[in-house]
This record gives structure tokens, sequence and C-alpha cells, in this order.
């Protein structure tokens, strides 16, 4: 086993920790929550140290960097498909995006093993703390990711073309063309991570729209119902201030009533009176 083996096993351990850990921040899993997440990390744990023991015994490196899409990637895009609560491309878009946070630590590690080639420990030290960097954005942006996964029901195609296309042609440059000239790969892959970050804003900045116009028409929504109830209100308490007034004419002519009755003297009559106005009360009463 050659000492850029260990190197490289290293590289992959803390690339997939990392990246592993964006998917599963950004993964809303099924109900049960808890029995969903250890069955993804039971998969995907195992697939990542198979393919570390590979490169560390096994001479699997160079065979890595072209076929680790199918040994890595597939994996945790068949797994965070079986096990998020979405469906389809909104899923394929989480995967898509880590990638995407995958390429600028690529660029960074690529960039510094071209400055200073001497040193084999800098590249894997600059994309170590590149995605520990990219790790506190992911974290940021998560609760905006978790809106548009709720809001948007088209375009998610679109939208993974733009991560999955600068994925591609990254892993491509690194192939093909890093052994030969690191500096002008690293200056290739900046451009296409450029390119991408600016989609990104993009999409940020829209998403933002569309948001606002949400929350707007909600509270144009909440705003008409509470004037609807403020209306339902008025009326009724119109309608309870027309029963007083007539139940204040009522009682000023029975107590006129009452009043003449009295001054004749007829206790009986009275008594009579009283009767009848209370069983009308009692008719009324909606308790009774």
């Amino acid at each position: 086993m050659e000492y850029n083996d260990y190197m490289n096993a290293l590289m992959v351990l803390f690339t997939q920790m990392l990246l592993g850990s964006y998917v599963f921040m950004l993964t809303e899993f099924k109900e049960p929550v808890r029995v969903w997440r250890s069955l993804w990390a039971a998969v995907i744990i195992p697939v990542v140290c198979a393919n570390i023991l590979l490169i560390l015994f096994f001479d699997f490196w160079d065979i890595y960097k072209r076929v680790g899409i199918v040994t890595v990637t597939l994996p945790y895009v068949f797994m965070t498909l079986l096990c998020s609560r979405y469906k389809g491309l909104r899923v394929v878009f989480n995967i898509c995006t880590c990638l995407w946070l995958g390429c600028i630590g690529n660029a960074n590690g690529i960039l510094a093993h071209a400055l200073m080639p001497e040193n084999v420990w800098l590249h894997v030290a600059v994309r170590i703390a590149s995605y520990l960097a990219l790790y506190f954005v992911v974290r940021f942006f998560k609760p905006y990711y978790k809106r548009m996964l709720q809001l948007l029901d088209k375009g998610w195609g679109t939208l993974c073309l733009i991560p999955s296309a600068a994925f591609i042609l990254t892993l491509y440059l690194i192939n093909n063309f890093l052994q030969d000239d690191p500096l002008a790969a690293s200056v290739i892959i900046y451009g296409i991570v450029i390119v991408c970050t600016c989609s990104y804003v993009l999409i940020y900045l829209f998403f933002m729209r569309v948001l606002q116009e949400y929350d707007l028409k909600n509270s144009r929504e909440l705003v008409e119902a509470q004037i609807a109830a403020l209306e339902r209100q008025s009326e009724s308490n119109h309608e309870l201030d027309e029963k007083m007034r007539i139940q204040r004419h009522d009682m000023r002519h029975q107590w006129m009533t009452v009043s003449a009755l009295i001054e004749q003297g007829d206790k009986q009559a009275v008594l009579g009176f009283i009767d009848t106005v209370r069983s009308r009360i009692d008719d009324a009463d909606p308790e009774r």
C-alpha cells in the first residue's frame, strides 16, 4: 500500500462524511423519522467504508475517480429517494446540490495542490476546511430549501440540470486534465463553480420572490377572513341592539300597565299580568 493511498482514503472519508451530512441535513425523512434515518445511515455508511477499504488495500483509487459516481453517488440517490418523504426530482436536487458543494471543495483543494505541489497533505486540509465552512452555509439555507420543497410543484428538473452539469464537467476535468495542468484545471473548475453559484443565487432570489408573494397572499386571505368575521360580528351586534330596543319598549309598556293597575287597586289583575309576562319570558328563553 502506497503512502498516497492513505491520503486518498482519508480524503474520501472526510469528503463523504461531510457531503453525507449535507444530504442527511437536507432530507425530509418519512415517518417514523428515526427508523428511516437509521435505515439510510445503515446503507450509506457501509457503502462509503467499502470504497475506502478498496482504496486502501486493492489499489482502487484510479478506478474510484472514474466510477465513484456509481459506487457512491448512486447509492446516495437510491437510498435518499427510498427514505425521503418527498419523491422524484425534488430529492435528486438535494443530491445535486451536495455534489455542487463538493465541486467547490474540489476546486479549492486542486488550487492548493497546484500552488504548493510539494505539500501532499495541503489539498486534503484545504478541502476539509472548505467542506466545514460549507456546512454552515447549508445550515443557513436549510429552512429556505424546506420551504421550496413545500411550495414549488414544478421546475425541479431544470433546477437539477445546473448542479449536475457542473458536477459532470468537474469530474471530466479531474479525470482528463488535472494531471497535465492542475492550475489550468482548477481555473476552469472555478469558472464552472462561479457560473453554478450565480445560478443558485438566481434560484434563491426567485424563491424569495415566490415566498414573499405566497406570504402576501396568505396575509391578504387572513385579513379578508378577519374583515368578514368583523362584519358578521357587527351584524350580530346590530341585531342584538334591535332586540334590546324592542325589549326596552316592551318593558316600558309593561311597567306603565302595571302602574295603571296598581293605581286602580286591582291586585289580582296585577298578579295575572305579571304571570303572563313571566310566561312569555320563559317561552322565549332558548335554554328552557
